[in-house]
């Protein structure tokens, strides 16, 4: 579902599998500037997972997911996940968000820094369960630890989904998506 570069001129590629364990997971792939495989992880339950977007920080990976294996309202509807591994793609911390019982999802992430360090990312999305309507783009701050600073659902009565994500050069961020609501 994404790609994003890495400091050795490789790429980390983020999306779903099933070709291991029978189950859909979250995939993560480290490739060279060659385009070789260096490593490939699966992440998830028994349920489905899929990544939508990754980022690379000072000193780790962090991959945006829904999961219909952790969190509220699971196994029925999925939430947001954030996980973070190391450079190798070995898991540090993960962390879900969504509420009870409907179906909530991240599509983007940024990470944010301030002097060549992170100190939080910006994940945007979709939430049912914290909408005005159905679904409503779903735009959350969280800390470089993963804990939520803020969250805002933006939409109307219709669908209303977040697709890409910027910073713009006041701090501020822009989004977009698609809206059946205007």
């Amino acid at each position: 579902f994404a790609v994003a570069p890495t400091s050795d001129g490789g790429a980390l590629l983020v999306g779903s599998t099933k070709s291991f364990g029978g189950h859909v997971d979250a995939w993560l792939v480290k490739t060279s500037e060659n385009g070789d495989v260096q490593w490939s992880n699966t992440y998830g339950g028994g349920g489905h997972d899929a990544a939508h977007a990754v980022t690379v920080t000072d000193d780790s990976i962090a991959v945006v997911a829904e999961t219909y294996n952790y969190g509220p309202g699971t196994p029925t509807n999925h939430n947001m996940m954030l996980f973070r591994t190391d450079p190798s793609g070995k898991p540090l911390w993960d962390k879900t968000f969504g509420g009870q019982p409907e179906g909530d999802a991240g599509f983007r992430i940024e990470a944010l820094g301030q002097g060549g360090k992170t100190t939080g990312y910006l994940i945007g999305g979709a939430t049912e369960s914290f909408a005005l309507g159905k679904d409503d783009v779903w735009l959350m701050r969280l800390s470089a630890d993963g804990d939520h600073k803020w969250s805002k659902a933006i939409g109307g009565p219709g669908d209303d989904e977040l697709r890409g994500l910027a910073h713009t050069p006041d701090g501020g961020f822009i989004v977009t998506g698609f809206t059946r609501s205007f």
